[in-house]
């Protein structure tokens, strides 16, 4: 099993990217796991929904996502060792989003410990101000441009002192984001091009 997750901040085409992809790897013949979190069908979902519809408390919500990526974790060990799982955001986004609505990062990276690490994290970037304007939302933390840019540093950081990110410019157009991506994933594994 390899994990492989689409980053970013809201509004920069993850879901659609990691949907895509999903749809990549199927096609080269692999069961491959789509994750978002939280899952629809996820026990946590409504747990998670009733803190973001309040004025959320962001430790709160932070151990709730990470009880749901536990749960999904757990899932996944029932899958192959051949088998790949696509997310929707890494467990990083705790970190990124955490530390921007002022919980302390040792707290944080804590916090996450337990949850593996993406063997590749493709970070979508987008000037947060283009970003806005393609999801237009009442969510008062998406409309916070100040959040947005502190996350999108934070990411931009983050890529730039790990080994397994891989910055995406998310300004092309869905196709071309999407190809990039492909193109990326199949330099760090080899294999899957022997498979296309």
């Amino acid at each position: 099993m390899f994990v492989v997750a689409i980053d970013g901040i809201d509004g920069v085409g993850k879901d659609t990217q990691a949907e895509l992809l999903t749809v990549f790897l199927t096609g080269l013949g692999l069961r491959t796991r789509l994750v978002t979190c939280p899952l629809p069908d996820s026990p946590l979902k409504p747990a998670i929904q009733g803190v973001l519809a309040e004025v959320p408390d962001p430790q709160a919500l932070q151990l709730l996502f990470i009880a749901e990526r536990l749960l999904q974790q757990a899932n996944w060990k029932k899958q192959l060792a051949s088998e790949p799982v696509v997310l929707v955001r890494s467990v990083w986004a705790t970190v990124v989003y955490g530390e921007a609505l002022g919980i302390d990062s040792a707290w944080l990276h804590n916090l996450i410990a337990p949850v593996r690490d993406p063997d590749l994290i493709f970070l979508l970037d987008v000037p947060v101000a283009e970003a806005m304007a393609r999801t237009p939302t009442e969510d008062p933390l998406e409309r916070n441009t100040n959040l947005q840019e502190y996350c999108r540093n934070r990411y931009l950081q983050m890529a730039e002192a790990a080994s397994n990110w891989v910055v995406i410019d998310g300004t092309a157009a869905v196709e071309q984001v999407h190809q990039e991506i492909v193109r990326q994933l199949t330099i760090r594994m080899p294999k899957l091009e022997a498979r296309s």
